[in-house]
């Protein structure tokens, strides 16, 4: 599999933590890595965290012509399904953002088999969307997932999400994030499991008596009660659920075993 870790100038901090954390759990070198970003930020610290963690890397750089949410990761996620279906190798690519967390050392492996097995091109999530009276919509497929390698071009409106999105901005108009933008294309293709699970702006992660709970900046009816059996954790707007995670690795390493 391939994961396609972007960031921008805002994340880059996160980013570099996440970087780390995932240097510390291991288990990746069986997969590719693409580390994306604009031209305008430094990543080389990233990549020399990350070079040697999995089996092949490419550094990615575009120009910025977008900037802020969700222009920015707007362009940045069309430039990732471009240079994906440009590799042609026939490998899915998971879509990984700063705001992510690993729980343990098989997670890669375990969303490349959860999506080699749910029988769809896409493995993912679904998610509400809400229109401007605050009403729900439709629906549509949370963008941190798992995607064919040939996106760019089974989901044609991939090349046209650019310049939608500044047609969006210029006329005083709020830009569809790509997910919402590409629903139409994703949702009938979507698988759903286990190995992910999303907690949207969520911070102040705890754990207590072996139960993780977090808070939202905005309620949405989600349960603050954290899965922390799935592979890959997404949303954490700050270094709580990181800290979790590092503390529950650094607590198994070091957990004397008996015969």
């Amino acid at each position: 599999m391939i994961c396609v870790f972007s960031f921008c100038a805002k994340d880059k901090a996160m980013a570099l933590e996440l970087a780390k954390h995932i240097e510390c759990l291991g288990g990746v070198k069986a997969h590719k890595l693409i580390v994306l970003h604009p031209s305008d930020v430094d990543g080389s610290d990233i990549i020399a965290v990350l070079e040697n963690s999995f089996d092949w890397t490419k550094h990615i750089t575009y120009p910025p012509r977008l900037n802020g949410w969700p222009d920015g990761p707007n362009q940045c996620y069309a430039v990732a399904a471009e240079e994906v279906m440009k590799l042609q190798n026939g490998e899915p690519w998971l879509w990984l953002e700063a705001d992510c967390v690993p729980t343990h050392p098989r997670w890669l492996d375990d969303i490349q088999h959860e999506h080699r097995y749910c029988g769809l091109p896409i493995l993912g999530a679904f998610e509400n969307t809400f229109g401007l009276n605050g009403k729900v919509v439709s629906r549509h497929v949370t963008g941190v997932a798992v995607y064919p390698y040939d996106w760019w071009k089974t989901c044609p409106v991939l090349r046209s999400l650019v310049t939608a999105t500044e047609t969006y901005r210029n006329s005083g108009v709020m830009p569809p994030a790509f997910d919402v933008y590409i629903s139409p294309y994703a949702v009938p293709i979507c698988g759903t499991g286990t190995a992910m699970r999303h907690y949207w702006k969520s911070r102040n992660y705890s754990e207590q008596d072996g139960v993780v709970t977090c808070e939202f900046d905005t309620p949405y009816g989600a349960s603050p009660i954290v899965d922390m059996n799935a592979a890959l954790i997404h949303g954490c707007k700050d270094y709580s659920l990181l800290d979790i995670a590092q503390n529950r690795l650094l607590t198994h390493s070091t957990t004397p075993t008996t015969n």
